[in-house]
């Protein structure tokens, strides 16, 4: 068996010396078709989605939610500035002007289409009237039960709570969070108040933030830190971008395919670029760290042959158990891990692919330029000295 497959990796490397600007262009086709996939990415920031909802504890919450409506609940946290120098300022959460504040802020929100209900403590005196002291405000609230809720300890701070249904789509997280703000400021807000919104819908929005961030970060740190280690190893700009850019390749190839795919990038996934790259470089390393050592020796085709035949059925051997063991990621329950064996698995088959089928012809094209630059510039030299010598012999 590894004989054939060494004979098999021969005749590749014969067709890639041969042809590799044929293999140069099937890369930029497929590079240009999974690079439409990237636009099609999405980012799951709902961690339950990444839970197995097969379970019966997920069903059983399903069924509530078909029953009982899955309303998102957004609270907006309303407190005493401790930093306000006002003479004004409210000295307890009770004071007119907050409850004032409140009932104006719940009547204009309770008009906007995406907003289905609103709670706090303005709703009894939307009712019952609005107080004009301190003390007439506090004597209403004693006599009304479970109003404390709404408070905490020292009265420094009340909540409003702002039901809607945003679904898992973040557009109208955001929408909703431009709505409260701007209802707030409209609502003229009394000096020495704070308003602070929170609540699942906003931390989801959060989480999507940090999770786009961090993807690209981490991507960007990984890339950088590699490709300074390949400089620095190789001791060449030309090798190591050989080696690095079919990193590059696998990472687009794989994202790619996820967006064909609508696999999302979630809390479990987001980091797969800097594993890829992680995981991904040896293999290029291998296979251009032994052509360069046969071309000392070796003809071009003799050099790929060999570095494409031995380096190719060992990496081939090494990656295939790689990517077994992460295929049995895919066995688990919960979607999250089977979607990072599948991204994983997906991105050590396209470094591997690439590396054995793709990097060579990447070498050979390189190589040939190389040459094709010196010859350009022996042909400049040799006019230039063949005018000098003919100018002497006049």
């Amino acid at each position: 068996m590894a004989d054939f497959l060494e004979s098999l990796l021969k005749k590749l490397a014969s067709f890639q010396t041969k042809y590799y600007l044929l293999v140069i262009i099937f890369m930029l086709i497929v590079t240009g078709f999974l690079a439409v996939g990237l636009t099609r990415i999405s980012i799951e920031s709902d961690i339950d989605k990444g839970m197995p909802q097969d379970l019966p504890i997920f069903k059983i919450t399903d069924k509530i939610n078909d029953k009982f409506g899955n309303q998102d609940a957004v609270l907006v946290v309303i407190k005493l500035d401790e930093n306000s120098v006002d003479k004004d300022s409210p000295v307890d959460i009770r004071d007119p002007q907050v409850i004032n504040f409140l009932v104006k802020l719940e009547e204009n929100l309770r008009k906007e289409d995406l907003v289905e209900n609103v709670q706090s403590i303005g709703s009894i005196f939307n009712q019952i009237g609005k107080p004009n002291s301190l003390e007439e405000s506090k004597l209403i609230l004693s006599h009304i039960p479970n109003s404390e809720m709404f408070f905490n300890k020292d009265y420094s701070a009340t909540i409003m709570i702002i039901s809607a249904d945003l679904g898992s789509g973040q557009e109208k997280v955001k929408e909703l969070n431009n709505i409260i703000k701007e209802n707030i400021e409209y609502s003229q807000k009394p000096k020495g108040i704070k308003t602070m919104i929170t609540g699942t819908p906003p931390m989801r929005a959060m989480v999507l933030d940090l999770l786009v961030h961090d993807a690209v970060f981490t991507l960007l740190i990984a890339a950088i830190i590699i490709f300074v280690l390949l400089l620095l190893m190789e001791r060449s700009f030309t090798k190591s971008l050989l080696i690095f850019l079919p990193l590059l390749l696998g990472i687009t190839w794989t994202l790619g395919v996820m967006g064909w795919l609508s696999i999302k990038l979630s809390i479990a996934t987001v980091g797969i670029g800097a594993m890829i790259l992680g995981l991904g470089v040896e293999y290029g390393v291998f296979v251009v760290t032994r052509y360069k050592e046969e071309r000392e020796t070796k003809t071009q085709l003799e050099s790929l042959q060999t570095a494409v035949s031995s380096v190719g059925s060992s990496i081939i051997g090494s990656g295939s158990t790689t990517i077994v063991g992460f295929l049995a990621l895919t066995l688990s329950v919960m979607p999250m891990l089977r979607d990072l064996g599948v991204t994983l698995a997906l991105g050590i088959a396209f470094s591997l692919f690439i590396a054995v089928f793709i990097n060579p012809s990447l070498i050979i094209a390189e190589e040939n330029f190389e040459k094709w630059i010196i010859q350009k510039k022996y042909e400049k030299h040799s006019k230039r000295l063949g005018k000098h010598k003919n100018k002497k012999w006049d």
